[in-house]
């Protein structure tokens, strides 16, 4: 269950880059049934396992806030949330590998529930928002077969939509596999 909590803590630190997270907010959404003096020191122990595992330097204390360095660790939450801000599509879709923390979960924390299911949307929608930029592009330049690859990841990511369903079918079409398209058209439906 510690192990849990260090994971946990580390995608908050991460995700809250570039501010701090606030040491009362970790303990809050990791610890909520620990009073204040239990809760700061499982904080503690854990930030300095987190420190221990991954050198000194990758988690700075800024006040009363804990601070990710990424120059100290490289983190592929980091990266993809960097990638996402810099609007880079290629990037964005070359990093988002699924859910973040999949399967993960606190039992004894409902609010780190939320907020890692809020992270995990937030991430899905730039990753599809991503992928509809590059088949823009694709579409565009004529690179149907290109087009079609990022047309089934759209599929994949978001097998309910029919919007990605037609964009795929018309990716298809375009690349001359009509009956592929409309065989999509069949499953889909």
């Amino acid at each position: 269950p510690a192990q849990r909590h260090r994971l946990a803590l580390m995608a908050m630190i991460v995700a809250a880059w570039p501010q701090p997270l606030s040491r009362d907010r970790a303990i809050a959404m990791l610890w909520p049934e620990r009073d204040e003096a239990n809760g700061r020191r499982l904080l503690n122990l854990a930030v300095h396992v987190l420190r221990a595992a991954l050198g000194e330097e990758a988690i700075a204390s800024t006040g009363d806030g804990l601070l990710f360095n990424p120059s100290h660790v490289h983190c592929d939450l980091h990266d993809l949330r960097a990638a996402i801000a810099a609007g880079e599509a290629e990037r964005v879709a070359q990093l988002y590998t699924g859910p973040l923390l999949d399967g993960f979960h606190l039992a004894e924390s409902a609010e780190f529930g939320y907020w890692v299911e809020q992270r995990r949307s937030e991430l899905a929608h730039a990753y599809i928002g991503a992928l509809l930029a590059l088949a823009e592009r694709q579409e565009r330049a004529g690179d149907v077969h290109a087009w079609v690859g990022t047309g089934l990841r759209l599929v994949a990511a978001d097998p309910h939509s029919g919007v990605h369903a037609r964009a795929l079918m018309r990716a298809l079409d375009a690349a001359g596999d009509r009956a592929a398209a409309i065989q999509h058209a069949s499953d889909h439906a």
